[in-house]
């Protein structure tokens, strides 16, 4: 696991805001270098409680996607704003070239099951042939 988090009282945002397709840190590069299945979990804007799936692997962005509904949760995967299909996105920069991308809206964060969301991934990762 490989977290980017700010840590201010307020404006993480301005201050830190990184495109996924730009994120090059060398040790996080390196870590997803040995890894078949990488997730990115991000937050966006909304108030509904969506997830909104992007990256190029397919089959791992279906099975996240009816995990997540399973909990409750909507989920566009696509016609979004997140596509997630750059390959140098961070999500997609994995030993397959193909990953998924997590966008939860902020109202599914600060009201919604983001709790069963998080656990509904992890359960997808943890069945990927070969594991995590």
């Amino acid at each position: 696991m490989y977290l980017l988090e700010g840590i201010r009282q307020t404006g993480n945002y301005a201050a830190l805001h990184l495109t996924s397709h730009r994120f090059d840190e060398p040790r996080c590069l390196a870590l997803l270098s040995k890894c078949d299945h990488v997730v990115a979990i991000h937050g966006c804007g909304g108030d509904a409680h969506q997830v909104l799936l992007g990256g190029l692997d397919r089959p791992l962005k279906q099975a996240i996607a009816q995990a997540v509904v399973e909990v409750g949760v909507e989920v566009l995967m696509d016609g979004h704003q997140f596509p997630a299909i750059d390959h140098s996105n961070i999500c997609n920069r994995g030993r397959r070239g193909i990953g998924a991308q997590v966008e939860m809206t902020l109202g599914l964060r600060l009201h919604g099951p983001r709790e069963a969301v998080a656990a509904a991934v992890r359960s997808v990762l943890l069945s990927c042939p070969g594991g995590v």
